[in-house]
């Protein structure tokens, strides 16, 4: 099988749990672009903190980000968008609205989120998902719901971190129950992320695959995160990291190595290395 587009998950796959990229990494990436193969950076994380990471390890391709929700072409113009309508991110605040949990709205030029008493015991967790999206403008506002229906604002995402576990089901039972349509990641124990239901990875590289001319079974994707599962499942041949969880592993093909493993640097040589080279696209 000849294989013509790597999508390379950036959580748990690019990056370790210091958040570095390897130099090995580094090299595989640059090793399937010498080999022509069309590598794409997927994310769960915002435009920026993938512009980020692409230009470490240079390559200057379209992105996948915000879960599927966009794609940035090359010169950063949006390719591909799933946005959710202003009134239901305005009804995910509303139903989230007592559970003393910090909401972050994501737009791919800012970030806004509502302001919150927080408990002692929080100010670790809030303050490391603050942390995430520091690449772009975010802006506490008093009156989140009323901001975001004021200026009709159509944003990729919401991501709700809880005080505790109890809280999070309780949210989790409220949005399924009122908002058919959309989108509940499970990132941990404490953090829940929306988008609108047709957005996911899967998707998003299905689309720009098939404006490149690459179908399906041409694909390599490896990811180890909740929410890669319909990914590895749509490409020719889905791997998923050593350590990954079960979901992901069952919807995997292939299982390589950790990423302290250097797993992404093993599977690119097992996979590619008999691979002809092809003409760069």
């Amino acid at each position: 099988m000849t294989y013509r587009l790597l999508a390379v998950s950036l959580e748990g796959t690019m990056l370790k749990r210091n958040g570095k990229i390897s130099r090995a990494t580094r090299e595989a990436l640059t090793y399937v672009k010498q080999k022509g193969v069309y590598p794409v950076i997927v994310t769960h994380q915002s435009l920026e903190e993938a512009k980020k990471a692409a230009k470490v390890v240079k390559v200057q391709r379209e992105i996948v980000c915000y879960s599927g929700a966009y794609i940035a072409g090359i010169q950063g113009q949006p390719l591909f968008e799933r946005r959710m309508p202003t009134m239901m991110v305005c009804d995910v605040i509303a139903l989230l609205d007592d559970l003393e949990c910090q909401l972050t709205v994501q737009h791919e030029h800012f970030a806004l989120m509502n302001r919150v008493n927080q408990p002692q015991h929080m100010l670790g967790k809030w303050t490391m998902s603050l942390g995430e999206t520091l690449f772009y403008p975010e802006t506490v506002v008093d009156d989140l719901a009323g901001h975001i229906e004021k200026h009709q604002l159509v944003p990729l995402k919401v991501k709700a971190v809880f005080p505790n576990e109890k809280a999070r089901r309780t949210g989790i039972a409220r949005i399924e129950q009122e908002i058919p349509d959309i989108r509940i990641r499970e990132k941990d124990p404490f953090t829940l992320e929306f988008t609108h239901v047709l957005a996911s990875k899967a998707d998003a590289v299905a689309h720009l695959a098939a404006e490149i001319g690459v179908e399906p079974h041409e694909i390599v994707a490896i990811g180890s995160e909740a929410g890669d599962e319909e990914l590895l499942e749509m490409a020719g041949l889905g791997v998923a990291m050593g350590g990954a969880p079960e979901s992901i592993r069952q919807a995997a093909d292939w299982l390589t190595r950790s990423p302290e493993q250097e797993g992404l640097s093993y599977m690119v040589k097992e996979v590619f290395r008999m691979q002809m080279n092809m003409k760069k696209t």
